[in-house]
């Protein structure tokens, strides 16, 4: 683990310490005052995969990250695993035993994959990406509620196109007689109107 402290004021100094020991330490005239400055410190694996770490024992100056860009080759790629459709704790596990990290996550709702279960990932399954790399995740909410519309005193006709129209159907339909209200005209309904369903 790096572990760096920066000074670029009249107090100018670097430290650096890697896994606990410290490897830089410099104080002196203030770094590369009224200049942009990046610093590069990376960890390279072997071409068997094995990691070790790496530390650049200078300070590269540069007003841009590319002003410093140090070569290296590229690292290990992954495959990014299937996730789509299992729970969300599963595809955590799946995306970081591969060697992945877990990016945004996002809520949606679907009215065909069950709550806390995987919509989508991206990169999409089967990508090979740098071993590290993260993996967003949309996860649904189930099936999005809506309130339940007022039908009472609508014709019976009226009143299943507004509830079939609403993305809901239509319950059982029980006659009673009524003196106030019109026939073939709701009386009441189950459940209230605004209920979310």
């Amino acid at each position: 683990m790096y572990h760096v402290k920066w000074s670029s004021g009249s107090d100018g100094f670097f430290q650096a310490w890697l896994n606990g020991k410290q490897l830089m330490n410099y104080s002196g005239a203030t770094l590369y005052v009224g200049q942009s400055c990046y610093l590069k410190l990376a960890n390279y694996h072997t071409p068997l995969g094995v990691p070790i770490s790496v530390t650049h024992s200078r300070v590269v100056m540069g007003a841009t990250q590319a002003d410093v860009q140090l070569g290296s080759s590229p690292g290990p790629t992954v495959s990014v695993p299937n996730v789509v459709g299992q729970m969300q704790a599963a595809a955590t596990s799946a995306i970081t035993g591969a060697g992945l990290t877990i990016g945004a996550v996002a809520l949606q709702s679907s009215s065909t994959v069950a709550s806390g279960n995987v919509i989508s990932e991206s990169p999409p399954a089967g990508t090979r990406v740098a071993s590290g790399s993260a993996v967003n995740l949309v996860v649904s909410t189930g099936p999005s509620q809506v309130a339940v519309p007022n039908v009472v005193g609508q014709t019976q006709a009226a009143a299943t196109s507004v509830i079939t129209g609403a993305g809901l159907t239509m319950g059982a339909v029980a006659p009673q007689s009524s003196s106030t209200v019109a026939s073939g005209s709701v009386i009441s309904q189950n459940p209230a109107a605004g209920a979310d369903r």
